[in-house]
């Protein structure tokens, strides 16, 4: 039996994040995005909670642009995820899914590849402010990290 994917995705500084048929980034008004400097989420994500959760601890995120945090709860081999806002009149305070921890292990890396490229290609890089070299090196670091821990094993 196929495992359900983790939808998460970053493109032109929004991103999206939803599984099992919940958005945490869906607003009231049904527009399905949260725009906030993506590569400081990606770092904080492969440098900061990627470790934690293979301790079985829980990591915080404070997004830059808006009072909204993100909670990343170790559950042994599942996670949950956590979307915690103060902008009620847009979304509500709080959202979460519970996910296989490898299933956003391999979201993670798959998104973090498609922004590399994407910042590759636009030279602009416009709602960025951390290299792209700092993605690359956190997305091989974090490759090597999870292949030891026996996550993301390739056959």
């Amino acid at each position: 039996m196929e495992t359900e994917k983790i939808n998460f995705w970053i493109k032109d500084g929004y991103f999206h994040l939803s599984y099992g048929g919940i958005s945490l980034t869906q607003a009231k008004d049904g527009y399905d995005q949260i725009m906030d400097f993506c590569d400081y989420l990606i770092v904080m994500i492969h440098e900061e909670c990627i470790p934690k959760l293979l301790r079985g601890e829980t990591c915080k995120i404070d997004l830059l642009d808006d009072p909204h945090t993100l909670i990343f709860v170790s559950k042994g081999d599942m996670v949950t995820i956590i979307f915690e806002t103060e902008v009620t009149e847009w979304f509500e305070p709080r959202k979460e899914f519970t996910a296989p921890l490898e299933e956003w292990f391999r979201a993670v890396q798959e998104v973090t590849l498609d922004f590399i490229q994407q910042m590759q290609a636009d030279k602009e890089e416009t709602y960025v402010m951390i290299p792209v070299s700092t993605l690359i090196e956190d997305y091989q670091t974090t490759k090597k990290l999870l292949q030891n821990a026996g996550y993301l094993i390739e056959s």
